[in-house]
């Protein structure tokens, strides 16, 4: 049992005499070190986060609970009108930079399209952003710019337009257009909006 034991404890007395005897320091040890040195590592963010601006504050009239009316009108998935109801949940999040953004439309009394989206300020392109995935399965990006009222953003290919009127509060509008082969565009979507309290 002894030679055993010996066997065990060979290697570590080994290793503690390769290190001269001498006892490691610990991480915090060297980190306490490196501090007092002025080396101590940064970390990956900066020192000061952004801060929400105006170009941020004015998404946030988007934010609340909202239900409308929408018109579909024809379209290569849908090729006569239809009527749905629609409904919005949006929030401000990460500290007023970015509106969620949750959305259900309901037909018959059942919800037929859901959809996501992130939209924010992008202070180097002096664009706002929307990020949207929905039933349709295809993640869809879009830049935009405040044309009065209007929040109007249009996608990567500049094919689709989505338009935010502010009538007021409690009230918005929202649209989806397509370009037409002459560079018109055609409407996909209209809905009214209302703020639900």
């Amino acid at each position: 049992m002894k030679h055993h034991a010996s066997r065990i404890a060979g290697p570590a007395l080994r290793r503690k005499a390769e290190r001269g005897g001498k006892r490691q320091p610990t991480a915090a040890a060297i980190l306490a070190r490196a501090a007092a040195l002025g080396t101590a590592p940064r970390p990956c963010y900066p020192d000061r986060m952004p801060e929400p601006t105006p170009h941020h504050r004015r998404l946030h009239v988007l934010a609340g609970s909202w239900r409308g009316d929408e018109t579909l009108y024809p379209s290569p998935w849908a090729p006569e009108q239809q009527t749905a109801i629609g409904t919005f949940e949006i929030r401000v999040a990460v500290d007023g930079l970015f509106l969620l953004s949750d959305y259900e439309e309901s037909q018959g009394g059942a919800v037929v399209f859901r959809g996501h989206g992130v939209y924010g300020w992008d202070p180097t392109l002096e664009r706002y952003t929307m990020y949207w995935v929905d039933s349709m399965g295809r993640p869809n990006q879009a830049l935009g710019i405040w044309d009065a009222d209007r929040l109007v953003f249009t996608g990567e290919q500049g094919s689709t337009r989505y338009i935010y009127t502010i009538v007021d509060a409690d009230h918005f509008s929202f649209r989806i257009e397509i370009a037409r082969d002459d560079a018109s565009w055609s409407p996909l979507m209209d809905g009214s909006f209302v703020r639900v309290p």
